[in-house]
């Protein structure tokens, strides 16, 4: 199965607008609404996806909340890449997501 580079683990744009309707539509993005794309996944610096993984997956609002396969896709992404051993913080935190009960 192959997957755009683009796409946001399977989230639409009517999920994101949802998002932002149910918190009034302030202009204010919540922390956690930014979900990194599977090439940003792949390309971005350990510090960049440091911060967007983390919101993503415990700041989300509601419409945003990462399921368990949704991360694990994440994991095998930058398990992937060649610098993967700077990112085994990020990849631990992938594995207790996924594994937590």
């Amino acid at each position: 199965m192959s997957f755009n580079a683009n796409e946001r683990f399977g989230f639409t744009e009517n999920d994101f607008l949802a998002a932002i309707k149910s918190h009034g539509n302030s202009g204010i993005l919540r922390s956690g609404t930014y979900i990194p794309t599977r090439q940003e996944v792949e390309t971005l610096s350990v510090d960049e996806l440091d911060e967007y993984l983390n919101g993503w997956m415990w700041e989300s609002p509601n419409e945003l909340i990462p399921r368990r396969e949704q991360i694990a896709d994440v994991q095998k992404i930058i398990e992937s890449r060649s610098d993967a051993e700077i990112f085994s913080h990020l990849i631990a935190e992938c594995r207790s997501y996924v594994e937590d009960d």
